[in-house]
């Protein structure tokens, strides 16, 4: 046995299982080739083991390199080829600052042990490219919440503040306001992440805004979890910007957010579990226009889930124009279910041009109507849509096929499973919350 190698029966027990499946399955145990020094006095090829034996490979079919401290990632980063991946050693990271990484293809970072993921407190990518982050899990403690000064905007002038679109209000640092950050950087992917606040300080939790993606282009958030924030991602200044299969809840306000955002795709998320506070107006999806009035074109959200769950009402998919300048541009909005949600189900104000089919609005007793309302819009189509209640004021464009529905049972399972089953794809294996909420009550 070289000189750093460990024997199978001084690895962890999760360890020495995963070993034992990795030589069942491939006659033989890859051990890695790295030695390192484990951020907690862990020495050895552990890490290295750990990601062979659980079949992490880069595109080459190499165990990948393994490293503990966010210097050791820097390192590793800088000399990375294309298609190679780095893990992270399990344990907590309190801040990872990446900056101008540009990589031509794709390098990615996971966790050496998916069942014991790196825990990272903040993380900044920054004026980087190509790099991939996957099965991490990013928690925000206390020390995130954000502290404005003075007193705080009326909830429906929130978004319409100079303030409000910067990085950071009067006060308070940008890298303060949000503890996880893409900006100013492209080809950027976050996938299988757990994002989230302090779930045991709902408090401080339901004051911290998770996710901010700003100036950046070709960004994709995917298959992951936000759960005890104030909302979900952010986004200001994007070109081509994807949001697929992610999963919010004990969310307060907005799960996704943003202004001045084209060739954006919102598809396939679950929204549910919302606790906003008494003066919030709270959204599934919400995209407004800024102040430097830029046009936001080629905007697709289909195929979501809003679900009122054991929360409160929310607005499911809200656009708004503040500058009565119709920013909005080629809008489709289609197959979304927004049940149990506020008076706005869908509402958008100034787009030209687009369409809004196919979605089903459902409102609950407890509330006269959840709507599909259109206001100072221009060229547009509203087919086949379901809702309680249409708004059309004023409207040029054509309007077919609309039915209205009056208020449903809260039999959330039996509709939530109608709609999946409804179009191939909806429904996916692996989503926690599509599962609770199709669960028989």
């Amino acid at each position: 046995m070289a000189q750093g190698d460990l024997m199978a029966d001084q690895l962890p027990r999760s360890t020495r299982k995963a070993v034992m499946l990795a030589t069942a399955l491939s006659g033989a145990l890859i051990v890695g080739a790295v030695v390192f020094a484990g951020a907690r006095g862990m020495l050895g090829q552990t890490g290295a083991k750990i990601a062979s034996a659980v079949g992490i490979r880069d595109a080459f079919g190499s165990t990948p390199r393994v490293v503990s401290s966010a210097e050791e990632l820097r390192r590793a980063l800088d000399s990375a080829a294309d298609g190679s991946t780095i893990a992270l050693a399990s344990g907590h990271y309190p801040n990872i600052g990446i900056g101008n990484i540009k990589k031509a293809g794709t390098v990615t970072v996971t966790s050496a042990d998916p069942d014991r993921p790196a825990v990272i407190g903040r993380l900044l990518v920054r004026n980087s490219a190509g790099l991939t982050f996957r099965n991490i899990e990013l928690a925000a403690d206390a020390s995130a919440v954000v502290v404005r000064q003075g007193q705080p905007p009326k909830a429906e002038q929130a978004d319409r503040d100079e303030a409000d679109n910067e990085d950071a209000p009067k006060g308070q640092s940008a890298a303060n306001r949000f503890p996880f950050m893409i900006l100013q950087s492209e080809r950027i992917t976050f996938d299988r992440m757990n994002i989230h606040g302090p779930a045991d300080n709902l408090d401080a939790a339901y004051r911290i805004p998770a996710l901010m993606v700003r100036a950046s282009r070709t960004i994709t958030i995917s298959n992951s979890r936000f759960s005890a924030l104030q909302h979900g991602i952010a986004m200001l200044e994007l070109d081509g910007m994807r949001v697929l299969n992610n999963e919010f809840h004990n969310i307060r306000t907005d799960g996704v957010r943003g202004g001045e955002v084209s060739n954006l795709e919102v598809a396939g998320n679950v929204f549910t579990d919302f606790h906003p506070a008494p003066k919030d107006h709270p959204d599934a999806i919400q995209l407004w226009s800024t102040p430097k009035n830029g046009m936001m074109t080629n905007i697709h959200i289909h195929d979501n889930l809003v679900v009122r769950g054991t929360g409160y009402p929310t607005q499911g998919v809200f656009l708004r124009d503040v500058k009565n300048g119709r920013p909005f541009q080629s809008v489709v909005i289609e197959g979304n279910l927004v049940m149990g949600g506020l008076y706005n189900g869908i509402a958008i104000n100034g787009v030209q041009g687009g369409r809004i089919t196919d979605n089903i609005v459902l409102n609950y007793p407890d509330r006269k109507h959840s709507w599909i309302r259109a206001q100072n819009c221009g060229d547009i189509e509203m087919r086949n849509n379901r809702a309680s209640r249409y708004i059309f004021a004023p409207v040029i464009g054509t309007e077919s096929g609309n039915k209205m529905d009056a208020a449903s049972p809260k039999d959330e399972a039996k509709r939530v499973n109608q709609w999946l089953d409804a179009k191939p794809g909806r429904r996916r294996a692996d989503s926690m919350l599509q599962a609770r909420l199709t669960a028989p009550r």
